[in-house]
């Protein structure tokens, strides 16, 4: 699986990322962690809330870490490609995951930033963790997401019919469209759904 994010699209081939998998030794170690965070950020959790977060160190068979490394020396690849480039490596990690049969799923949020689980995880300054990437047997399938409308996602740039947005909110001069139908007026993209 490691594999599949090392041919994630990246510009440049920098690969500016890491992947950590936490060793079966290290999960106690990483779940106190977790739990001590947890208090330091919230001293009056309740005793379920740090169980949780220990379970979230021990409970999948496969826990890896996905840290950012974004490079400097490589003016012409901006720090924010970089990190495109290690999302793209973390869905091509997951999507791996599920066609083997596998359910994983990236956990992020406060934990991703707190000092102290950087310091146990070792990282460098440099890096940012990104999250915990869980794998295992699905023991209950996720409910399916709400289905969202392309067309608040989707524009078609070039249609002189319709006002292009400037980046400061007012019209500008024509040339872009804000892509509410205009989908139709180009025959080699598929209608927005």
């Amino acid at each position: 699986m490691i594999d599949t994010a090392l041919s994630a699209p990246d510009h440049g081939g920098l690969r500016p990322w890491r992947i950590i998998q936490v060793a079966d030794s290290g999960r106690q170690r990483l779940a106190a962690a977790f739990v001590e965070a947890k208090r330091r950020r919230t001293p009056d959790a309740p005793q379920a809330i740090l169980a949780r977060e220990r379970d979230k160190a021990l409970h999948a068979p496969t826990l890896l870490v996905v840290c950012a490394r974004p490079r400097g020396d490589r003016p012409d690849i901006p720090a924010y490609e970089q990190l495109i480039a290690v999302g793209a490596a973390v869905q091509n990690l997951l999507l791996a995951a599920h066609a083997l049969g596998y359910g994983a799923s990236l956990l992020s949020g406060e934990k991703a930033r707190d000092p102290l689980i950087r310091a146990c995880l070792g990282l460098a300054l440099d890096e940012i963790l990104i999250g915990f990437l869980s794998i295992g047997s699905i023991a209950t399938p996720s409910p399916p997401r709400p289905p969202q409308h392309a067309d608040a996602f989707f524009s078609v740039w070039g249609d002189t019919a319709a006002p292009a947005v400037a980046t400061d909110g007012k019209d500008s001069a024509p040339g872009s469209s804000t892509g509410r139908g205009d989908d139709a007026t180009n025959p080699s993209l598929p209608p927005a759904r």
